[in-house]
């Protein structure tokens, strides 16, 4: 099959509303055979990580404490990590995914922080935000409930999706914040989901 099958499959999934920067990834096999990914990135280098089991849950006394000496700063580049509700693997399930992708990129879900770089992993989100209001609590919250109400609309569920509370990291100045971005797009090749980069779909970032 030649490479604008890869295309025309690109732009229907697309249409049907999957983010166009991984939209491609979801292609069937046959498709990858005729056409080799193009997308290139330097191997990351080793950040310190934002461990998602640092995560609190609702009766764990550490909930509190992630709270303790959270600093919101307008312009300020923060790594937040959420994590499903009792670590279900919801996004091993591509509809839910995509969905969840989506979330990421809709203005009504995403508000007051522009999302910089993301990833989606089967139990857990990561991405890299610049806050732009003073309350980076409440900005997550509503991040929170949005993709919450469209997820569980689309597992046909009531109830809590997400596990309370979140990580979260501000970054320094001397940060590098595309070092932290390949860190974070890092993921699944560490966690031994993929071999390269190009063969996990579910990331993006505005630098592409």
């Amino acid at each position: 099959m030649q490479a604008g099958g890869l295309l025309l499959w690109q732009s229907r999934q697309v249409k049907a509303g999957v983010p166009p920067a991984f939209a491609a990834f979801a292609a069937p096999t046959e498709l990858w055979k005729s056409y080799k990914c193009c997308r290139r990135f330097p191997i990351p280098k080793y950040l310190t990580p934002c461990h998602s089991s640092s995560m609190a849950k609702k009766d764990d006394p550490g909930t509190k404490t992630l709270r303790k000496g959270r600093y919101s700063q307008i312009n300020g580049n923060f790594l937040i990590t959420l994590v499903t509700n009792e670590r279900v693997p919801w996004f091993t399930k591509f509809d839910l995914a995509c969905i969840m992708c989506r979330c990421l990129s809709l203005s009504s879900v995403v508000t007051d922080m522009k999302i910089l770089c993301w990833v989606v992993m089967p139990d857990h989100v990561h991405f890299l935000v610049e806050l732009h209001q003073d309350d980076l609590s409440s900005v997550i919250r509503r991040m929170k409930a949005g993709s919450a109400t469209r997820l569980n609309r689309q597992i046909g569920r009531k109830g809590r999706f997400w596990q309370p509370g979140f990580h979260d990291r501000c970054l320094r100045h001397e940060d590098n914040i595309k070092d932290v971005a390949r860190y974070i797009i890092g993921n699944p090749l560490r966690s031994k989901l993929c071999k390269k980069y190009g063969d996990y779909p579910f990331w993006d970032a505005v630098w592409l």
